[in-house]
């Protein structure tokens, strides 16, 4: 609820409980708890949770203070890391300059000023290589980052390693807070003490551990360790370097709200170049960064030669010579060929617009490229947060992969971006997800900034990497979500786009300039997810289509109930919301939505629909309407969809929606004087009788024809009010001229309007 800081006060949750009909839910109301909680009242989602399922937390009758306690927290004047680095025989080789080059990134470029580090190895045994030391300058990065390890050898003990580090925190700082412990390994643990044994002592010093695991499914006790003590875990392949600089990239990141040293990522990206070649690439320096921009190359076997242009068109190089049309200041390059890493750290504030690269090599060779660059003052920066959503280890159960978009942190969100996720699977192999912010699917509300999208494709046991890359056009990404909830620090964005907000912060607003981002990109590594289920067969369909959220109905024209309904909503897939489902299966019950939800396909339902779109379409289309006859009066139906996929799989109910029809009753024929040629109006009131007429009947008529001599007939009838207009238009008669032979005919449409002898009262 403090997302919601505007309501003064929550007393009660709705329950399901008939006893306490006051607070209980109303399934049948058309709001979004029923529509996202599938019906379920408040109180049965909050004790559905891992904090009160099964009888955890009871209610406390002997409780009596319910006033809440807050310690106050003090932001810590510096972080203090160890590196824990695995230098087992098993890491020679090409894995060891990757951890190598990874390290003094992190070092030289992740770690803001003033944040301090140590380095500790371990293979068989474990040494403490750098004690934990300060950084206050460019020159002192270059210090630490040459006591990274430059061997490999022997076996794995990794609780030798952490026990290190604990010890080296203790020394540096007796009695205080331990800091965060990185331990980086690409094997099984083979000697003592393990993990296991360590773990007992990371709890009491109350030290966070963060794994990353390279290429290894191994040391399951180092990962759970990592979430139970508030760090995460990463895995990288040994192909490529960029999933190993994002893990140590996102461990940097600081998330206590100071955004002046967030480290933004606007490129990871390997190339294979191959002599006589080139490889050409760019990316945009967007309104939001340009402080402290470095563009970075790694390679592996020869030093390459790289071209960076400008802008404004001129250039940088690795060369030291003179070259046409050379940037004031080239050379920028410094080159460490023990680490083989190249970098050029633009001086002040980084020229907006398009970067360039040249890559070529006299030999074949990887290189990767990675950009990054940190927010001028008074910049709110683009923040990215992911992960899984869910258990990710149930069988044939999709994870949900989201990545929450902000300008600033708390801010507001980012809208009309494109997502990607890119996943890498234990066989090599990768698939990329467009994630949606549509409201659909596992997206929970539209436009928020939430982008979502389930993952099934697991190909095999074991452990899957996943990075996010954010791209944004300029205009497009920078809209703030109307009438989401704006961050506690900023108040309310309301439905017009106005923001209320919190007197208490009214000074962070400046902040809130510049919205025009401009061309951007950001790349942002999650946390790893493992999969221990058993893996589907791909020709086999084990997966129903998602479930539809956002199923919208009303009637076609509310004026014609026979116009039938128009539905809307966003099209499933085959699979979740990946591929196209097969048919659609609507129905609606004229009873209570618990009829419509028991026995759904039971209820009178819709089908024969054109093909399904493709997963994340809209949808739009008009069914008929439901058969009103015998119905009186108001009349509601509760309606909902269902899909179904090829191998007859079914997604669960969508939201239910709910339809009123107001059935006109049957309208009463007039009362009318009824006689038959009568000699006068008296006559007629007093041998005639007063009847009702029929449904069709609308018109009171009188006839009155004048004979020879003065003589009169009056009839008076009930009468169709066509026919009274047509023989108005065909023998348009004065009736105050009663000549001879003359016919008057004159029409009313009220209750017993012919009974006197204002003949045209009533005339049509």
């Amino acid at each position: 609820m403090m997302s919601h800081s505007y309501v003064p006060q929550v007393v009660e949750f709705c329950h399901s409980d008939p006893n306490d009909p006051v607070n209980q839910h109303n399934t049948e109301a058309d709001n979004e708890q029923n529509a996202k909680c599938n019906l379920r009242s408040t109180w049965d989602v909050i004790t559905s949770t891992s904090d009160f399922s099964g009888g955890s937390n009871p209610p406390n009758p002997t409780l009596t203070n319910l006033a809440p306690t807050f310690r106050v927290v003090r932001q810590v004047a510096h972080r203090r890391f160890v590196l824990v680095l695995d230098v087992s025989g098993s890491m020679r080789g090409d894995r060891l300059l990757m951890m190598r080059q990874s390290a003094s990134t992190f070092i030289t470029t992740s770690l803001p000023i003033g944040d301090c580090v140590g380095i500790t190895s371990f293979q068989s045994t474990s040494q403490l290589l750098l004690q934990i030391s300060n950084i206050t300058s460019s020159e002192d990065r270059a210090d630490l980052s040459r006591m990274i390890p430059r061997s490999a050898g022997g076996t794995t003990c990794i609780g030798c390693g952490i026990k290190t580090a604990i010890d080296e925190m203790d020394r540096n700082n007796p009695g205080g807070v331990c800091g965060d412990i990185i331990v980086l390994t690409d094997g099984m643990e083979n000697e003592e003490p393990k993990v296991e044994t360590i773990a007992p002592i990371v709890r009491e010093k109350n030290c966070t551990i963060h794994a990353i695991f390279f290429t290894t499914a191994h040391n399951r006790e180092l990962a759970e360790l990592a979430i139970e003590t508030g760090g995460q875990w990463y895995f990288a392949q040994d192909r490529d370097i960029k999933r190993l600089m994002g893990a140590f990239t996102a461990i940097a990141t600081e998330e206590d709200g100071d955004l002046s040293n967030r480290i933004s990522t606007l490129l990871y990206k390997q190339y294979v170049v191959r002599p006589g070649t080139s490889a050409m690439d760019g990316v945009n320096i967007d309104n939001t960064v340009g402080s402290n921009t470095k563009f970075l190359f790694t390679w592996q076997t020869n030093k390459p030669d790289i071209t960076l242009i400008h802008p404004s068109g001129c250039v940088y190089s690795t060369s030291s010579n003179l070259i046409p049309n050379a940037c004031e200041g080239h050379p920028l390059s410094q080159t460490d060929r023990t680490l083989k890493i190249i970098q050029f750290i633009i001086p002040g504030v980084a020229t907006r617009g398009r970067w360039t690269f040249t890559i070529t090599t006299r030999r074949r060779d990887t290189i990767s490229a990675t950009v990054t660059s940190k927010s001028p003052p008074n910049v709110l920066p683009i923040v990215i947060r992911s992960g899984i959503r869910g258990n990710t280890s149930q069988i044939n159960k999709p994870a949900v992969i989201e990545a929450r978009i902000t300008r600033g942190d708390p801010g507001s969100p980012m809208v009309g971006l494109r997502v990607f996720a890119i996943i890498e699977k234990p066989d090599l192999s990768e698939e990329t997800l467009q994630l949606l912010d549509n409201g659909a699917g596992p997206d929970s509300r539209r436009n928020d900034g939430v982008y979502s999208r389930m993952f099934y494709g697991y190909t095999a046991r074991g452990r899957y990497s996943i990075q996010i890359r954010v791209e944004g056009s300029g205009n497009d990404g920078v809209r703030s979500a109307s009438g989401a909830n704006a961050p506690l620090m900023f108040g309310r964005i309301l439905q017009n786009g106005t923001i209320v907000p919190n007197l208490h912060t009214a000074g962070m607003l400046q902040w809130r300039q510049n919205k025009q981002v401009g061309p951007f990109s950001r790349i942002h590594t999650s946390p790893g997810l493992e999969y221990t289920g058993p893996v589907h067969d791909p020709n086999v369909d084990t997966i129903p289509p998602n479930q539809i959220t956002d199923f919208s109905a009303r009637q076609n024209n509310i004026n014609n109930p026979r116009s039938g309904i128009r539905v809307r909503f966003t099209s499933p897939g085959d699979d979740q919301d990946s591929g196209t489902a097969d048919t659609y299966n609507i129905c609606y019950s004229f009873e209570s939505i618990g009829n419509l939800t028991s026995n759904f396909e039971e209820s009178i339902c819709v089908s024969n629909f054109s093909r399904p779109k493709v997963a994340g379409s809209n949808e739009d289309f008009v069914i008929p309407a439901p058969d009103l006859r015998g119905r009186k009066g108001a009349v509601r139906i509760a309606i909902g969809i269902k899909s179904t996929d090829e191998a007859l799989q079914v997604s669960r109910l969508s939201n239910v929606m709910y339809l009123n029809y107001f059935v006109r009753p049957p309208r009463r024929g007039l009362r009318c004087l009824v006689c038959y040629k009568a000699g006068s109006h008296e006559e007629c009131e007093a041998t005639g009788a007063i009847k009702r007429c029929l449904r069709n009947e609308q018109q009171c008529a009188t006839d009155i024809r004048t004979l020879n001599w003065g003589r009169k007939e009056i009839t008076k009838y009930c009468k169709q009010e066509s026919a009274c207009l047509n023989e108005r238009k065909q023998n348009p008669v004065d009736c105050r001229n009663n000549g001879p032979n003359k016919l008057c005919r004159c029409c009313c449409g009220t209750n017993l309007c012919n009974v006197d002898d204002m003949l045209c009262a009533g005339f049509v």
